[in-house]
């Protein structure tokens, strides 16, 4: 997902809403996200998997699963290059 930072999503500081449609933030999409995906008890999507930070949702069609998630939880940002290039 592209970064975040400095206003990547709308109405955050710096952020440049003069091209967003939508009214969203990362909160609210993490919500709407948590309704159809179970948080366990620590507030974490799916379950621990064996490297540091991963995450293993279920699911029959990975690919689609994954950019369901993402567009979810993009709602309302905009996407940009990470600033070290590497995201």
């Amino acid at each position: 997902m592209g970064s975040g930072y400095y206003g990547g999503y709308h109405n955050t500081s710096g952020a440049n809403d003069d091209d967003l449609d939508e009214t969203s933030n990362i909160d609210d999409n993490a919500r709407d996200l948590a309704r159809e995906f179970r948080l366990t008890t620590g507030g974490y999507f799916g379950q621990k998997g064996n490297g540091k930070g991963v995450r293993i949702i279920s699911s029959t069609d990975p690919l689609t699963t994954a950019e369901h998630c993402y567009q979810v939880l993009g709602k309302g940002g905009s996407e940009r290059t990470a600033y070290n290039s590497k995201g």
